[in-house]
Formats: C-alpha cells, sequence, structure tokens
C-alpha cells in the first residue's frame, strides 16, 4: 500500500485499500465467519454441518487449516505440557490428535480475530462519543509516562501491563460492561470445582479468557489513546445499531482522527 486517497469532502469515509492475505489466514477467516451461519439458523449444529461439507468454498478452507506448524507454538505447547502431565497422573499414554484438543486450539485464533476487534470496535465509538472521558484518560496517561510524553515515544508492551492507572482500567471495563460483544457463554463448569477458594457448583456458565481480552485491551487503547484524538465522525456514519453473529458488533464504525504528536 503506497497511499490512501483522501475524499476532497472531509465529512465522506476514506476507502482503505484491500491487501491480500496468506492462505492459511484468509482460511480462518472463512471459517470464523462461517460461523454466523449456525448463530442466525433455527437448526445451527446441522446448518453448518452441511455447510462446511457441501460448499467448496468452505470444504476447502477446512482443509487448509490443518496442517504442521514451525517454531513456537505457544498454546500448543502449554496443551501438550497439559496432556502430558494429565496422562502421567491417570497412568495412561498421551494422546494429542483428539477432536477436543483441535477444537480447543482452533478457538484461539477464532476469539482472538472476532471478540477482540468487536470490542475495540465499540470501544472507539464509546470514546468517540465520549470527549471529556477521552482526554482525561490521555491525561492520565501522559501524567503516568511523562518521559515518553516529553519524547515524545510510544510507551512499551510492559510499561503498559505493569502500569496502575485506575481511569485505563475503568474505561476497559465500560467498554466491555456497555459493548456486550459475546452473545453466550463458552464454557460450562461440567463438575463441582473450587477456584481460590470460591466454589463454582456443576452446570455454572463461566466467560473464558477475560483476564487475557482485558490485557490486550489495556494496551491497544492506552497507544491508541496515547497517539490519537477520536474525533466525532458526521452523524450519518455514527449509528449504534448493530449487527449479530459471532459477535454482537456495530454496523458502523467510522471515526476522525487526528495525530497527538
Amino acid at each position: 500500500m503506497k497511499q490512501i486517497e483522501i475524499p476532497p469532502d472531509h465529512d465522506s469515509p476514506v476507502t482503505i485499500p484491500v491487501t491480500v492475505n496468506p492462505e492459511t489466514f484468509e482460511a480462518m477467516l472463512t471459517l470464523t465467519q462461517s460461523t454466523k451461519i449456525a448463530a442466525r439458523s433455527p437448526i445451527p449444529r446441522m446448518h453448518h454441518a452441511f455447510v462446511l461439507r457441501f460448499y467448496p468454498r468452505m470444504h476447502w478452507n477446512a482443509g487448509s487449516t490443518r496442517g504442521d506448524v514451525d517454531g513456537e507454538a505457544g498454546a500448543l505447547d502449554r496443551v501438550v505440557e497439559r496432556e502430558v502431565a494429565m496422562a502421567k497422573k491417570e497412568d495412561r499414554e498421551s494422546v494429542y490428535d483428539t477432536r477436543a484438543i483441535r477444537d480447543e486450539l482452533l478457538g484461539f485464533p477464532f476469539a482472538g480475530h472476532e471478540t477482540a476487534s468487536t470490542t475495540l470496535t465499540w470501544g472507539l465509538k464509546y470514546m468517540t462519543q465520549s470527549q471529556a472521558a477521552q482526554q482525561e484518560l490521555r491525561a492520565c496517561l501522559q501524567a503516568h509516562f511523562k518521559h515518553n510524553h516529553i519524547s515524545p515515544t510510544n510507551p512499551t508492551v510492559n510499561e503498559i501491563v505493569a502500569a496502575e492507572i485506575p481511569d485505563l482500567d475503568a474505561i476497559i471495563e465500560e467498554i466491555h460492561r456497555y459493548s456486550g460483544t459475546a452473545s453466550a457463554h463458552s464454557r460450562r463448569a461440567t463438575e463441582d470445582v473450587v477456584v481460590l477458594g470460591h466454589l463454582i457448583p456443576k452446570g455454572t456458565h463461566v466467560f473464558m479468557a477475560a483476564k487475557l481480552a482485558s490485557l490486550e485491551m489495556k494496551i491497544l487503547v492506552a497507544l491508541f489513546v496515547w497517539n490519537f484524538e477520536f474525533l466525532p465522525a458526521p452523524e450519518v456514519l455514527s449509528s449504534f445499531r448493530a449487527q449479530d453473529g459471532m459477535t454482537h458488533a456495530p454496523q458502523q464504525c467510522l471515526v476522525r482522527v487526528k495525530d497527538v504528536y
């Protein structure tokens, strides 16, 4: 991408050029979007299974996501370590290639792609609407990272993660509370379990990965607000109407940005 064409009318949206994604990445995007079929169907399991089996594009993408992973796998390493530990505890052979493990690993890119981006788009809309809160957050960030403000340079990821900034934490919590990104819980306890001294009864729904999602949002929101002012867009481009698929996403997310530094 060499340049972006800016329309002469400053109230018109800018068209961002679309690049070509790597094959495996494009396959993951297609499969992620396919879950909307199940979400909108009266017979979700049968409908989605039919699409994956008989729609050529979906069937090909499902096959193209299967393959070897080179280098560090991250989440895969942790899953393998857990299976080895469980197998040793239960005095059995380790079994790595199971449907449960494949589904669990597939959930990582699915969740990271859809929920984080949807929550962030709602966050940008809310901060654009709430100029005073946005300015207060930026002032708090600049006061906390004084050296970076003077430089000016971006605070590092480690600095942001370690920082205790109540305004930043509060805004992220409000974004999660207002956005309602996920329409369903992702896990259900299959037996009574005690977590940090608290009993979680069998059958309780738990929304997993909330801590990881908040950590991602902390980094992204801090860097976005640090570098840009999000100014109101024209009313015709600022609707808060939503659409439901894998997540509860805004139909429109357009902002007018201005460099802070």
